[in-house]
């Protein structure tokens, strides 16, 4: 047998030989992965995925602080909404997110200040157009914090 065939039949066997085992430890040395991927994240908080708000906002028109003139949840074009959510705890601000038919607004989210000693909230909203609009507020900072609060309102021409 010439050297040329030996080293040809000799490649091939490994290739066949370390495919096999690629195949047959491929699973397990992803699972032992997965594991350590776990492992090393188990003492983090869970990320809140879907809104668990403990209580809903208030919308309407007027007043002032937390007291609103006209309670709604249908506005014109016109109108200049407030947003009043009241028992918040956890921090001075909020993070608010304003999203209109299932697209964040531009601008948003923001950073509103929360008068601690009544734990009330209150914004007038930006001149808005007509659609489906959804407020979802933080009580803690970062992306991943739990809403706290979530309401929802339409705009009418």
């Amino acid at each position: 047998m010439s050297p040329i065939r030996w080293w040809v039949g000799v490649s091939v066997g490994c290739l066949l030989f370390g495919g096999l085992l690629w195949y047959l430890f491929w699973p397990t040395m992803m699972s032992n992965i997965d594991r350590e991927i776990a492992a090393s994240h188990s003492g983090e908080p869970n990320p809140t995925l879907m809104p668990g708000p403990d209580t809903t906002l208030t919308f309407g028109t007027g007043g002032g602080g937390c007291q609103l003139a006209n309670v709604a949840r249908t506005f014109t074009t016109r109108d200049v909404i407030r947003v009043v959510g009241a028992n918040a705890v956890g921090g001075s601000a909020v993070t608010m997110r304003l999203i209109r038919n299932d697209v964040l607004v531009p601008g948003y989210p923001m950073t509103r200040p929360l008068d601690a000693p009544s734990g009330c909230f209150s914004d007038d909203l930006p001149p808005l157009a007509t659609g489906h609009f959804d407020v979802m507020i933080s009580t803690e900072p970062g992306p991943l914090a739990p809403v706290r609060f979530k309401g929802g309102f339409d705009v009418t021409p």
